[in-house]
């Protein structure tokens, strides 16, 4: 397993396709040891600061360092050991197997002409079985569901072992038992191994069940940030989504509940 951390930091960050902006002069730290929920409505810039922060894309101002280091200066190679990636959608052109695409989370680590080794045999056994698919391992990739295939991704980034885990609504096209079962490893990953995760969801309750920061963006802008309990609130909500909503106060045992109001 991997056991380094970095610290991920933006300063000053500014994103635009051609004359669209998407990112406005943001700043964010991002530490170890912390799930983070990205949330925000549609067009608010998520995926294009996940694009960001994995190095697909470059902004136009400011800056990003990955443990002190410029993130341009990393070569893919570097940061694909780094940043494991969960992207909201994917395209396969070949009639591969889930243990095939699965296994493709290792390419990081294959030595050139040489075959998988041990440990990657091990880690993408463990990721099939973490996300329940282990009996699918001979399946085309093809042949699956769009929820199937979601944790198939899910399991290939699981095999990256990675430091830092970004989930752009990786949860988004799953039964609820699948997407509380990503977002339970995700925070024991984060707590048994001190992983940085960003997750971009739209189900605000499970942000708030497994959070412990929040990022939250409005027209490219991040209008709030920190944990999870002084972060959310019904005023909050309403910026973001324009719906009123009450927030019932969670327990010891439950977290807090954010309760839509339909009329």
């Amino acid at each position: 397993m991997n056991e380094r951390t970095v610290e991920i930091t933006l300063t000053g960050v500014t994103f635009s396709y051609g004359p669209l902006p998407c990112l406005h002069n943001l700043s964010l730290s991002l530490q170890p040891g912390t799930l983070y929920g990205l949330i925000g409505p549609n067009g608010s810039g998520k995926s294009t600061l996940l694009d960001i922060i994995g190095g697909f894309a470059r902004p136009q101002g400011g800056r990003v360092t990955i443990g002190g280091r410029r993130l341009e200066s990393y070569s893919r190679g570097e940061l694909a050991r780094l940043i494991g990636v969960v992207p909201q959608s994917f395209t396969l052109n070949f009639d591969y197997s889930v243990e095939h695409v699965v296994l493709m989370g290792r390419y990081p680590y294959l030595k050139r002409f040489s075959g998988p080794s041990p440990e990657d045999l091990h880690q993408v056994r463990h990721a099939l079985e973490l996300l329940d698919i282990a009996k699918l391992a001979e399946r085309p990739v093809r042949t699956l569901s769009g929820g199937e295939k979601q944790r198939v991704m899910v399991a290939r980034t699981l095999a990256q072992d990675t430091p830092v885990i970004l989930l752009d609504e990786a949860t988004a096209n799953l039964d609820i038992k699948h997407a509380i079962s990503i977002m339970h490893i995700m925070a024991k990953l984060v707590k048994n191994s001190s992983r940085t995760v960003v997750a971009a969801l739209h189900d605000l309750n499970m942000a708030c069940a497994y959070s412990d920061q929040i990022i939250a963006l409005y027209g490219g802008k991040l209008v709030a940030s920190g944990t999870t309990e002084a972060t959310i609130s019904p005023a909050l909500i309403e910026t973001l989504y324009q719906v009123p909503v009450t927030i019932t106060a969670g327990t010891d045992d439950t977290p807090q509940t954010i309760n839509y109001r339909y009329h």
